[in-house]
């Protein structure tokens, strides 16, 4: 199901999604000591080049990432516990056994990361509670200290705590700008393909026979994550849970419309997943050959994602 890891790198050009989708898209760098590195003519997408499926990996890189976070908050005055680890290992973009599994569980990853009884369970975010008790100032300056100006620009706060967390990466100007151009010169090639608009059509009545109406398949965790804004007022899901999967007060939303939401969004992927086997992946051996091409015209850049990835 391509869906999934396309929608994946196009969120990467937005603010703090930057760094989540990063996490999600390579979740790991096989340890140089556990196998060579693949070369580029060797993998079948840029996913795979970059990190693979590697789940212990994707949990270090979390914690990596909110360990920085809370000494980060601490330094401004601010108590931030890490949450316990609910991170989901999105599987291999290219194994098809493991994607028929992720989706019949967890659909997207998209709704499904929130627990709606996570507030009364062990599993809650502890940071909810922290930021509940404290005053509305306090809660102002709580939330610049932790993700900054909301409208600093696409690579984020430099300045907010989870943009400084991920700094290991290196460069975000020059890691939005990488993907902004895997996005013109891969993506729209590949959306404008001959092949594939006749291929997208035949998916989308494959949809719609089972009452899901789409054009495209992108459009579909786009519409998950929207209507999932509307329920949780903009936070949390998606990504797997990294960071703790967002700051949300689940005494404040409607866990009937959650419900209703996570069991159509797995009802929405499973169908997906079936349509795009059966006609898409026309789309699958042609973006392989371009992911090669640009990762081949892009080296310097893309091995430095996966050395940071991998350290």
């Amino acid at each position: 199901m391509s869906s999934t890891s396309s929608s994946r790198s196009a969120s990467l050009l937005s603010g703090v999604a930057v760094m989540v989708s990063v996490l999600a898209l390579a979740p790991a760098a096989e340890a140089a000591t556990k196998a060579k590195p693949k070369s580029a003519k060797e993998v079948n997408s840029i996913e795979e080049y970059i990190g693979g499926n590697g789940a212990d990996q994707q949990k270090q890189i979390t914690r990596k990432v909110t360990e920085s976070i809370q000494k980060c908050m601490k330094a401004e005055g601010f108590d931030f516990k890490i949450p316990p680890d609910s991170t989901i290992t999105f599987p291999d973009a290219t194994d098809a056994s493991s994607q028929k599994t992720f989706v019949k569980k967890y659909g997207y990853g998209i709704s499904t990361t929130i627990d709606p009884n996570a507030s009364t369970s062990q599993n809650a975010d502890p940071n909810v509670a922290i930021r509940a008790k404290l005053s509305a100032a306090d809660q102002k300056a709580y939330d610049k200290a932790l993700s900054g100006n909301t409208s600093a620009g696409p690579i984020g706060d430099p300045k907010a705590c989870t943009s400084k967390a991920i700094s290991f990466l290196g460069d975000m100007t020059k890691l939005v700008a990488l993907f902004g151009k895997y996005e013109n010169e891969v993506t729209k090639r590949l959306d404008a393909n001959p092949k594939v608009v006749a291929a997208m059509k035949l998916w989308s009545g494959c949809m719609k026979e089972k009452g899901f109406t789409y054009a495209k398949d992108g459009d579909v965790p786009a519409d998950i994550s929207k209507r999932l804004g509307k329920i949780t007022g903009g936070g949390g899901g998606g990504f797997g849970g990294a960071f703790g999967g967002g700051a949300i007060d689940l005494k404040k939303i409607d866990k009937v419309a959650l419900g209703k939401l996570q069991k159509e969004e797995i009802a929405t992927a499973t169908r997906d997943f079936e349509c795009s086997d059966k006609h898409l992946n026309v789309r699958k051996d042609l973006k392989r050959d371009l992911d090669r091409d640009f990762i081949t015209s892009n080296q310097s850049a893309v091995d430095g994602i996966r050395t940071a990835l991998g350290s």
